[in-house]
């Protein structure tokens, strides 16, 4: 496995505190999923909101009038309320029945799961036929300068490398594993976006 799940839900916890200060592009990406949301013509009555930090989406998907619930992980988007029902759980093991939701929307969260094929058939059968499955997850050269920094630095220093940044995962593989899920005619495209840091 190269994902500690339990690890994962500790810092997701510890960095909740002052996320607000630094979810810039889960707020981004969600922008563009709730975009490509609307353009959807279906009933989303039933919506699951995987991930954590969504950047505001359960928020916003809560607030759509085609919406009656919102299902999202504890700690992501608040206590339940009115539509928004909070549920513990982890990606890799969903605990709902079959045809469960009308919609699923993943805000940069796949890219984490050891085992994202048995994900996406899990995501599969539990939406209802004619159901809308968006994601977004880091891909393709995400982190490529800092992948070569490090590279570099530990052959000069150590004479060998260590993988230090998690693999990503490019457009093609993201089409073949849906069709291997059961996805029906998946779209499936790539933004760049370029972000510049001051240090580590």
């Amino acid at each position: 496995e190269i994902f500690d799940r339990q690890l994962l839900r500790h810092r997701r916890a510890r960095a909740a505190t002052t996320l607000s200060r630094h979810d810039f592009l889960h707020r981004l990406v969600a922008e563009t999923l709730l975009e490509r949301l609307a353009d959807i013509k279906l009933p989303l009555a039933r919506l699951l909101c995987l991930g954590f930090p969504d950047g505001g989406l359960a928020q916003q998907l809560r607030a759509d009038p085609r919406t009656e619930l919102v299902v999202t992980n504890a700690g992501c988007d608040g206590a339940a309320q009115e539509k928004h029902q909070v549920v513990m759980l982890d990606e890799e093991a969903l605990p709902f029945a079959p045809r469960s939701f009308d919609g699923i929307v993943s805000n940069l969260s796949l890219h984490l799961t050891n085992d994202l094929p048995g994900v996406l058939r899990q995501c599969h059968d539990i939406l209802a036929p004619q159901g809308a499955f968006l994601a977004t997850a880091l891909g393709g050269a995400t982190l490529q300068e800092l992948r070569h920094c490090l590279t570099h630095a530990e052959l000069k220093l150590f004479g060998g490398v260590s993988p230090r940044i998690a693999p990503a995962l490019s457009a093609e593989s993201a089409t073949a594993l849906m069709q291997r899920a059961g996805f029906n005619a998946p779209v499936v495209d790539s933004e760049r976006l370029t972000v510049v840091y001051p240090d580590m």
